[in-house]
C-alpha cells in the first residue's frame, strides 16, 4: 500500500517541531498534541483508515544504524578537496579525524580518509 495520498507526516527533530507547531497554536486540536513533542518524534495525520495505516507504517518500520559507535557495513572514503558552505553552520570535521584548513566560508580537506 502506498501512503503518499493517504496521510501527511511531519517527522521531525524535537526543535523545528516546536517551530512547526508553533505556527499552529490558534487550532486546539493542535495544542493538544504539544505535550509529546519529546526527542526526534513524528505525527501522521490522515483521514483514512487508521489501523490500515499503522499496519504499513509498522511493515515499513527498520532497525536504524546510526548511534555513537556505530560501524558502517562498507568502506567510507573521504576524498581531499575544498568545500564551499554557508557559514552559518560550523563544519564538524575534527569527530569525523579530517585534517581540514578553515577560512571563509571554505574548508579544504587536507587528506583523504578511508574507514
Amino acid at each position: 500500500m502506498s501512503l503518499g495520498r493517504k496521510i501527511m507526516a511531519l517527522m521531525r527533530k524535537k526543535p523545528r517541531m516546536c517551530t512547526a507547531m508553533g505556527a499552529s497554536v490558534n487550532f486546539p486540536a493542535v495544542e493538544e498534541l504539544l505535550p509529546h513533542r519529546e526527542g526526534n518524534v513524528g505525527f501522521v495525520f490522515t483521514n483514512e483508515d487508521l489501523t490500515e495505516i499503522r499496519d504499513t507504517l509498522l511493515g515499513c518500520k527498520v532497525q536504524a544504524s546510526v548511534h555513537a559507535g556505530a560501524i558502517t557495513p562498507c568502506e567510507v572514503i573521504v576524498p581531499a578537496r575544498t568545500l564551499v558552505w554557508g557559514g552559518s553552520r560550523p563544519l564538524s570535521s575534527r569527530p569525523l579525524g579530517l585534517t581540514s584548513k578553515i577560512s571563509r566560508g571554505t574548508a579544504e580537506i587536507l587528506s583523504a580518509v578511508s574507514w
